[in-house]
Parts: structure tokens; sequence; C-alpha cells
């Protein structure tokens, strides 16, 4: 039976934590071929009763690892650690579902052995019910792939790679891209910066059914479109450092960004439109009616939400000034907002 060792990087978030571990250790049926390895930066919220708690119930390993408060670099110590050659990575706010380890198995005796370049991104849904119930989930939701196309080993680009469900191997994953990038901080950008160098190496980057609920924390297009203007304001801008060439092939963030490669003149007439509508203050109208409607399905326009999340990216594409830092990083605070 193929063993795993499961990677969780975390910050006070215990409830969830807890619904993780519960849920993989209902998977277990009393084997001791998985570990699960909670790798953390001194929660105060009762993170380690949660693990010291799990790990006195189960037969398989659950370990506490605590490092420095950077997701690249707890995915990376996580990785390290691993006893087994198989290393799923899983957020800390992504509870898997029945069934979920049992997949992963039967996809890598399918995609993973014999040497081949793969790597496998579980499927990655939002509750259902606050799918029915909300517009923003709804949206969210339709922009994840879908069983059906993991199942017809539906290979995904660079850019939808979704390494908070992923399954790799760990010596091939390691020699040949060395980990995830640590000197992204913040927000946004560092899975599709490893997404290109996997590409880069000749990985196959595929789907797979291994479900897990998404209960991400922002509650609505507002708070969403926050985390796009970190991505705009420090993601972006170390992709476009260190891998151009990526930053290059994302057509639409080279529209509402000043520093992309080789902009055209369409690029740049989009992105003094869209500066206009943030001189005008019009992206905060949009989120308000977005919001108010936020239960009305018959509201529902995708376009809306994908107009505002352009503007939550240029403005972030803006602050670059007010860049984060790695102390501001480490001490979990996002930054100004200006």
């Amino acid at each position: 039976m193929t063993a795993f060792s499961i990677v969780i990087p975390t910050f006070n978030r215990a409830s969830m934590l807890d619904a993780i571990i519960s849920s993989l250790r209902s998977q277990l049926d009393g084997a001791s071929d998985v570990e699960i390895l909670v790798c953390d930066s001194d929660s105060l919220d009762g993170t380690a009763e949660v693990v010291a708690r799990h790990a006195g119930q189960t037969a398989s390993l659950v370990k506490h690892i605590q490092t420095t408060n950077s997701l690249s670099r707890k995915r990376n110590v996580g990785l390290e650690a691993a006893a087994h050659e198989y290393v799923i990575f899983l957020d800390d706010d992504c509870i898997p579902l029945r069934g979920f380890l049992e997949t992963y198995r039967r996809f890598v005796e399918l995609r993973l052995k014999d040497g081949a370049k793969v790597v496998l991104c579980g499927e990655t849904r939002f509750p259902e019910e606050w799918v029915r119930a909300s517009n923003y989930y709804r949206f969210r939701d339709s922009r994840h792939f879908s069983n059906a196309e993991a199942e017809a080993e539906q290979p995904l680009d660079f850019k939808t790679i979704v390494a908070m469900n992923m399954c790799v191997r760990k010596s091939q994953f390691i020699e040949a891209v060395q980990g995830f990038d640590e000197t992204f901080i913040g927000y946004g950008a560092e899975d599709q910066e490893l997404g290109w160098r996997l590409q880069q190496a000749g990985f196959s980057v595929q789907a797979c059914p291994a479900g897990a609920i998404h209960h991400e924390m922002s509650k609505d297009i507002r708070a969403f479109g926050d985390k796009l203007r970190r991505t705009g304001r420090d993601g972006a801008l170390r992709l476009l450092e260190i891998a151009p060439e990526a930053a290059a092939a994302i057509p639409r963030a080279r529209m509402l960004d000043p520093d992309y490669p080789g902009r055209s003149v369409t690029d740049k007439l989009v992105l003094v439109a869209f500066r206009t509508v943030l001189a005008l203050r019009l992206h905060h109208p949009l989120s308000w009616l977005l919001i108010r409607t936020d239960r009305m399905q018959a509201l529902y326009f995708p376009t809306a939400y994908r107009a505002y999340m352009a503007c939550c990216y240029a403005l972030g594409a803006s602050q670059r000034a007010h860049r984060l830092s790695a102390a501001e990083a480490a001490a979990g605070w996002v930054g100004k907002t200006h």
C-alpha cells in the first residue's frame, strides 16, 4: 500500500486543523502508513493541544513542527521532514472528503509510478451550501476544475496549479525544482512560480479527484479582492523579478501591470481604463452592489466579479512602493491598505 506524508502548513486555525486531522484519521482504518506533519509558527490558539490530542489517539504519526511564518518555508520544512516518498500538501482551510487518501493511492499507482514526471492536484471546492446561497461562492467555485476533468487525465497549466491539495514524489520533486521558493512573502504568485518551474522541468501537472472542501476565510468579494490587491503589490512583483517569462504568459495580469514585459498598446489602454475606474473610485460601488445582491441568483453576473478582481489587482500594482517586508510577513501582517 502506498504510504503518504501529509504536510499541513498552519497558523492560528486550531478548529479547522482539528477537522482536517479528524477527517484524515477517519480514513486510516488503523493503518500506520500515513504521517501527518503540522508545520506551524507558534500558534497561540490551541493548535499545539489539537496536535497533541490527535497524536495520542492514532497509530499514525502526527508531528508538530515549528518554523518561520512563511507558507513556502512551512511546505519545504514538511517536505524535508517527510518520511515517505509520496507527499501530499494540504492547506489548513481544506478539509479532505471521504475517500481522499484512497483516491490519491489509486492515482499514484496510475500516474506517478515508474518514474513518470507527474504532479497530482486534487479537486478543491467550496461547501455546497455556500455555493447554493451565495453568488460570490458560486463564482469562486466555478473557477475550479471538475471531478470529470480529473478522471479524464485533464492537464493543468502552471497558472492553475492547486498547491493547497497536491501530491508529489518527494525525491523527484526535490531533484527537479528544490521545493517552493521561499523568497515570496505576503500573498500570491508562489504557486504559479512553482508550476512554471515544474513545467520547465518537463513535469505534467494533472488534475486528480481527491477532493477537499475549501473553507476559505474570505467571506465576500471585497475580502477576496484585498487578497488580489496584495497579489498585485507583493506576489506578482516577485514573480516578475525571478520568472519574467512566466509573468509574461499571464495575459490578464500583463494588461493590468505596468511592470510586465512586452506590453502591447492594447495592454496599456486597458490599464488606463482600469486606473480611471480606480481614480473615480467606481470599484467601491461595484463591490457594494455585488455584496448586496449576493443571495439573488437572478443577478449573478460573473463578468462583474472579474472586473472587480481586475481593479483590485491593478490597485495593488500601483502600491508597490509600500510592498510587504519580510518582517511584516513573519508577524502575519498584511501591510498598508492605502
